[in-house]
């Protein structure tokens, strides 16, 4: 658990279009410590490109780089925000951890020449697109879902005009295991 955000980046990044994946990194900025070695682990993931409709990725916390990239986003992305660390004992004193998460998959709309009915169908296919990742999680990844994402957790949608007028879901959930901290 040494590198918590790498590793959800890692886990995350298999789902969006490879070559999206890829785009997000400046090839200008190989000098932070890490920065190739995370880069040649997303170049090399095993699986990839596992749910192809969802053609970017964009991981993080900081709302002006989001911002900017979600802007140069007309497509599907998948998202990834986190947030706080919670730590707590349980009823045997020993320490819990949860890190929570909101994965989004969302896309961009112009609302002067998008319908209500095109909205309906762009939300149709963000919400399947991000049941497809659901479902790899609790399939393909059923030992670490039942470890560290918390039951229950909840999908909701996803209406963003700062971030390019984007419409979809977001699925917010808590990565819980010991040691977090």
């Amino acid at each position: 658990m040494d590198n918590l955000t790498q590793d959800i980046f890692l886990s995350y990044a298999r789902f969006p279009a490879h070559a999206g994946v890829l785009k997000i990194f400046n090839s200008g900025r190989l000098d932070l410590p890490g920065y190739t070695d995370l880069k040649t682990q997303v170049e090399t993931l095993a699986e990839k490109s596992l749910v192809p409709g969802i053609s970017d990725f964009v991981f993080g916390v900081d709302e002006k780089i989001t911002r900017k990239t979600i802007d140069a986003i007309s497509d599907f992305y998948l998202m990834v925000d986190y947030g706080q660390i919670t730590a707590s004992r349980n009823r045997f004193e020993i320490e819990e951890n949860s890190f929570y998460l909101a994965v989004t998959v969302a896309r961009p709309i112009d609302p002067d020449a998008m319908d209500m009915v095109e909205e309906v169908l762009v939300a149709d296919m963000a919400l399947q697109y991000l049941r497809q990742v659901r479902n790899h999680l609790k399939t393909q990844d059923r030992d670490r879902l039942l470890k560290e994402v918390q039951f229950p957790h909840e999908c909701i949608p996803f209406v963003a005009p700062d971030l390019n007028n984007s419409v979809g879901w977001t699925m917010i959930l808590n990565r819980a295991n010991a040691g977090l901290l």
